[in-house]
């Protein structure tokens, strides 16, 4: 096979592996598309504080359950700790009452918001990584893609040089029987 035909087959090589890196570039596209950033939530806030809120706001729950079954459920006229009478602190008592009717609803709420925030904060997280693949990907099928672009056409008519390929050939055959019969 002559030179030429080898270049032709090369080029047939590149131009087939231009149209790999195309058809690649083209899905890539479509699975940016498929990968848009997370929507951002109706809630905001940062996480920690909120936890830290929320841990805060269930210790006060829990003593305030607490002081209020010492002093209601088991009739206590003083304080246990410090000895000042019910009657003293009955404000305190009052601010308990409404921290065990309101808070349960707060926390709830909070609870929800702060699973809004995490799943949003992993969201974002995994995006991130399958972004950060997604632009290595990009980037070498750009390069490759740039690589190749130069490439060019070998000079002259790859049937023409078939046809004469192929007659130099028969004429190599003819003559080796011409010449094993003399």
């Amino acid at each position: 096979m002559s030179t030429a035909l080898k270049a032709w087959d090369a080029y047939d090589k590149y131009r087939q592996r231009r149209r790999q890196l195309k058809d690649q570039a083209d899905a890539l596209t479509v699975e940016e598309k498929q990968h848009p950033a997370p929507a951002v939530p109706a809630v905001s806030g940062d996480v920690r504080t909120l936890a830290g809120d929320l841990r805060d706001r269930k210790r006060e729950l829990s003593r305030a359950k607490t002081i209020l079954a010492t002093f209601e459920e088991k009739g206590a006229v003083e304080c246990p700790t410090c000895g000042t009478s019910v009657t003293t602190i009955h404000e305190h008592l009052e601010v308990q009452r409404v921290i065990v009717r309101e808070y349960p609803t707060i926390i709830k709420q909070e609870t929800a918001t702060l699973a809004i925030l995490e799943e949003y904060a992993e969201a974002v997280r995994w995006h991130e990584l399958w972004r950060e693949g997604f632009t290595a990907r990009l980037q070498a099928n750009q390069e490759s893609r740039e690589a190749l672009k130069n490439v060019t056409a070998p000079d002259g008519d790859r049937d023409a040089l078939r046809s004469v390929c192929a007659a130099f050939a028969e004429s190599e055959a003819t003559l080796c029987t011409v010449t094993s019969t003399l």
